[in-house]
């Protein structure tokens, strides 16, 4: 009897095991975060391509406390950002997504106990909610990077949420760091690769 005890045991531990979702960590490891958007073949959900190439290398090439183009705002101070810090905000290179939802999101991740790590040359979807997301990019090929917490990712949103929003209600943008990352706001679905949440 004991025999078919342990059987019958180790048969519904085996279903257990096999019913759980299956957790791809290299994009983002945080149990409460969206999981990674990143599809196994390599492409992303959101491009890196040479405009954003080019930001980087104007970012490289800044000096700090100066504006890195026209209508670029280097060094704000607001709590994600700090005075040694370099960065270009682009709004609008996206689909817009709605203003309240992002907000949304903003008070999820401040919210979470966790520590952000994503790996090379990824992008993760870190909050969505009924079309709008917020994406988190480390655009450096050959690093994984570790945030502080997401705090940083939300305050980055919260940034692009007072910068860009327009006066429909709708916002999107990007932060690039000069490190090589990005926070960007946006509507899904408006490039392949971007499911709707």
């Amino acid at each position: 009897m004991q025999f078919l005890t342990s059987i019958l045991l180790l048969a519904s531990l085996a279903l257990t095991v096999s019913a759980a979702p299956a957790v791809d960590t290299p994009d983002i490891e945080a149990p409460d975060a969206i999981g990674p958007s990143s599809s196994p073949s390599g492409t992303r959900d959101i491009a890196f391509n040479d405009a954003d190439a080019e930001i980087y290398a104007r970012l490289r090439a800044a000096t700090h406390n100066t504006t890195v183009e026209q209508g670029a705002k280097a060094n704000p101070t607001f709590k994600g950002l700090t005075s040694i810090d370099n960065y270009f905000l682009e709004c609008s290179k996206y689909w817009p997504a709605r203003r309240y939802r992002i907000n949304d999101g903003i008070t999820y991740l401040d919210g979470l106990e966790h520590t952000p790590k994503i790996g090379p040359w990824r992008c993760s979807r870190v909050s969505c909610s009924y079309r709008s997301a917020i994406h988190w990019c480390n655009d450096n090929p050959d690093e994984p990077m570790e945030l502080p917490s997401f705090s940083v990712i939300a305050d980055n949103a919260e940034y692009i949420l007072e910068e860009c929003s327009n006066f429909s209600g709708e916002v999107s943008g990007t932060v690039y760091h000069d490190d090589r990352w990005r926070v960007v706001v946006k509507k899904t679905g408006d490039v392949e690769g971007d499911p709707d949440c």
